[in-house]
């Protein structure tokens, strides 16, 4: 039987090994070939790049129109760490062409800006889950109206 492992750490193997957190020899059987690629903050030039392939590429997949992204799109995550690198950065995209708002483009969990980019703080930024329960309360504030519309405001009269 011919198998190889692909594997992927963002740890360093060799302080694991030395820490007594991964056997030695389960190291040298992993450790044929090494490729670091580093992360997406280490790599801006490659931001924009990737925003418009993802961008382009999502609204196709989802037969959604392709706007242009604001001005303020690119300074914004030109900013941003992305600690989920360039999965966070198309998971923000397929958000965005999903719910067809660019309020959506924002990394799935609230990031810091780096120090180094000169760039204005952005607003706070929504999680998913912050987005899809302010999506539901208002939602469910509409269906209330309706509800009591239809009932001539009679509280009573909606429980029936």
């Amino acid at each position: 039987m011919d198998v190889r492992v692909t594997a992927a750490s963002r740890r360093s193997l060799e302080a694991a090994v030395q820490a007594g957190a991964l056997r030695p020899e389960l190291y040298f059987r992993l450790n044929v070939v090494n490729i670091r690629i580093p992360p997406l903050r280490e790599r801006r030039e490659e931001i924009p790049a990737l925003t418009h392939f993802f961008h382009a590429r999502l609204c196709e997949q989802y037969s959604r129109p392709l706007p242009a992204l604001g001005p303020d799109v690119m300074q914004t995550f030109l900013a941003l760490r992305w600690p989920g690198n360039v999965r966070e950065l198309e998971n923000t995209h397929k958000r965005n062409v999903l719910l067809g708002t660019e309020a959506a483009l924002v990394p799935l969990r609230t990031t810091t800006p780096d120090a180094a980019p000169a760039v204005a703080p952005a607003e706070r930024l929504l999680s998913l889950i912050e987005l899809s329960r302010r999506a539901a309360r208002e939602a469910e504030g509409r269906l209330i109206l309706d509800v009591l519309r239809q009932a001539s405001r009679n509280r009573h009269a909606t429980t029936k």
